[in-house]
């Protein structure tokens, strides 16, 4: 099987997922994958430009772990990084992208997510399996592109059809 091109977004916040960034970034250096979205280089309005890139992605690489916190007793408490929040919220609210979204969450705060994020759709993982997990949902990906396409096409000849005959 030939190298599909893949433009990988990335979903994470650049302060509390820098593991999965970094193991993201080095699987699309090795495949030659596109990385459409970063951020960890801050250009602009990063909404904005997520907005911008999303038509582009063919996968959207997500995690929503949360970040622990205490409060002024102790007490712990989780934090789901508000701009991935916003980020999975307009996926959500687009059929045709909500079907590109693989989500991610380290193994031990799977249950302390954001009620927002479905935890039926975390692929939890740990730092030793991270790469293996991503590798797989990329390959999951891939395989669904060419029936995708072929979907499409079938619409287009459909279209097609209809406007010539009118």
């Amino acid at each position: 099987m030939t190298q599909a091109k893949l433009n990988v977004m990335i979903c994470a916040s650049q302060k509390n997922h820098r593991h999965f960034i970094k193991c993201v970034q080095k699987i699309c250096k090795e495949k030659k994958y596109s990385i459409i979205y970063a951020p960890y280089k801050p250009q602009g309005r990063l909404l904005k430009k997520f907005i911008d890139s999303l038509p582009d992605a063919n996968i959207i690489l997500m995690d929503v772990t949360p970040e622990e916190l205490k409060d002024s007793k102790g007490k712990s408490y989780y934090l789901t990084n508000q701009g991935v929040l916003i980020e999975f919220g307009h996926i959500i609210a687009l059929e045709e992208y909500y079907k590109l979204l693989y989500i991610f969450c380290e193994n031990d705060k799977k249950g302390k997510t954001h009620p927002y994020v479905r935890e039926e759709t975390i692929t939890d993982y740990s730092k030793s399996n991270l790469r293996g997990k991503i590798l797989g949902k990329i390959s999951d990906r891939i395989e669904k592109m060419p029936a995708e396409q072929i979907e499409s096409r079938k619409i287009i000849k459909s279209f097609k059809e209809k406007v010539l005959r009118i």
